[in-house]
């Protein structure tokens, strides 16, 4: 702190203005990073999951993003990562596929300099095998198990913008496969759950990583196509990708 002015006027005003300069070098969150400079004309990156991100990047723009459709997953070096305000990883057919090294570095560096990112399963199920190389951004761990075609209701535990708009529960479609996952509050303390899933349990968390944002969805996409998509899970992806990428 400052030393306090011998002024009795001019001593907290100073303290003020340092208080607020401060503030803004540090983005009041505890971060020094500075936010990363991101072009305006391509927002959203959705990487390819063998056709699942089909509906993905429909339903994104449909709600008005800008989105770029990238290679699958596992060819993408992220290259050109700094291009986006958010990278949507889904895992759902290419369960099989890792990520290459060079792209895990990158990606680890995009949401730590500022990036959002989106994951799903089967990201978190292969966490410590296929995809053992970005662990540390799966804000949520298997229980080791997953269910497909499964009766499935969520609750939302949580005012937060992911799950504005959203009822305070619903069922899933019957066609959706799912992980079951807990909130990794081990590595990630401040995650927090938004969604419960009756059986999957910690089916939406959101935490910090650096200077940027993820949300971990355990739903599986493309295993059961458009029919999965109703308006709270077209409502839920959409709020979560504007969310992690401050769009």
């Amino acid at each position: 702190m400052p030393r306090a002015s011998r002024s009795t006027l001019l001593g907290p005003l100073v303290a003020l203005a340092l208080a607020v300069l401060s503030c803004s070098l540090a983005g009041c969150g505890g971060s020094t990073t500075a936010p990363r400079a991101v072009t305006p004309s391509t927002r959203v990156l959705v990487l390819g999951d063998a056709g699942g991100e089909d509906s993905l990047i429909a339903i994104l723009r449909a709600d008005g993003l800008e989105v770029t459709e990238g290679p699958e997953a596992s060819e993408y070096d992220g290259q050109d990562l700094g291009r986006y305000a958010a990278v949507v990883l889904p895992v759902g057919r290419r369960y099989g596929d890792t990520l290459q090294t060079l792209m895990a570095t990158r990606l680890m560096r995009f949401v730590a300099e500022g990036g959002g990112l989106v994951t799903t399963d089967w990201l978190s199920y292969y966490r410590a095998t296929t995809f053992a190389n970005v662990a540390p951004l799966l804000v949520s761990g298997s229980r080791g198990s997953y269910s497909v075609q499964t009766s499935e209701h969520y609750s939302v535990m949580l005012a937060h913008p992911v799950v504005a708009g959203l009822p305070a529960s619903f069922a899933l479609p019957p066609d959706c496969a799912f992980g079951h996952t807990r909130r990794d509050s081990t590595h990630h303390p401040d995650s927090q759950m938004l969604v419960h899933g009756s059986v999957s349990g910690a089916a939406v968390v959101v935490a910090p990583i650096g200077a940027g944002r993820v949300v971990h969805w355990n739903l599986a996409p493309g295993y059961g196509g458009p029919a999965q998509w109703s308006a709270p899970m077209r409502r839920l992806l959409c709020n979560a990708v504007r969310h992690v990428g401050g769009l």
